[in-house]
């Protein structure tokens, strides 16, 4: 099983997701998402979750048709 650093370096790049973006979307600082990626920092529980909820979220809203207003 991958450990928390490589599972969370898989999902951001999976999704396309730079530092930057990571830090917008979960609401982190670049330097945190740097040292969840290299294992420098333990990945709360909550994290992981939160990462989970949002690609949930990009996936309905992928689904999600669009309706001309």
């Amino acid at each position: 099983m991958p450990r928390p650093a490589e599972r969370f370096t898989v999902w951001r790049i999976r999704n396309g997701l730079s530092l930057a973006a990571v830090s917008r979307e979960l609401g982190i600082t670049i330097r945190t998402a740097s040292a969840y990626g290299t294992g420098a920092r333990p990945i709360p529980r909550t994290v992981e979750l939160a990462c989970v909820g949002w690609e949930e979220e990009q996936r309905k809203l992928s689904r999600t048709p669009h309706v001309p207003g």
